[in-house]
């Protein structure tokens, strides 16, 4: 499982920088916004990842559509030889969504309306359990 972990950061950290947020029960991986996460099991990964759309595939036990443009992939990962090309390019589609790339830019007058004028949130996150934060140390750039 720790192997599965280390094997899915190394492939989250090929998109770009990312920052790693251990939480109570998960690893979150975020850009602007998270758009992966993955909990830890005994025997296996269960996570998630967000895309920018409704993606079939018989690799994911579920998808929740929390907007237009917001699509929770939810998926187990058992062996390493899950960890393919395939769940790569849908890091990289994962990784585009965080960055918000899929959003349109508003251009106006109202700076505040615009696209590319969010605040920059450095927001820290204070460590809340000993294994997931040793392990999310492991990947941050």
């Amino acid at each position: 499982m720790i192997a599965l972990y280390r094997r899915f950061a190394r492939m989250v950290r090929t998109c770009g920088r990312v920052t790693v947020v251990p939480e109570k029960t998960r690893i979150a991986f975020q850009v602007r916004m998270s758009f992966a996460a993955v909990m830890l099991q005994k025997r296996w990964l269960d996570g998630h990842e967000v895309l920018a759309r409704r993606l079939e595939d018989p690799r994911f036990r579920a998808i929740q559509t929390i907007s237009p443009g917001n699509h929770v992939h939810q998926f187990r990962i058992e062996t390493p030889e899950q960890l393919d090309d395939r769940v790569s390019e849908w890091l990289r589609e994962a990784y585009a969504v965080g960055e918000q790339r899929h959003l349109r830019r508003v251009t106006g007058p109202n700076p505040s309306a615009r696209g590319d004028s969010w605040p920059n949130l450095n927001l820290s996150y204070p460590p809340v359990c000993g294994t997931l934060c040793a392990l999310s140390q492991e990947v941050e750039v």
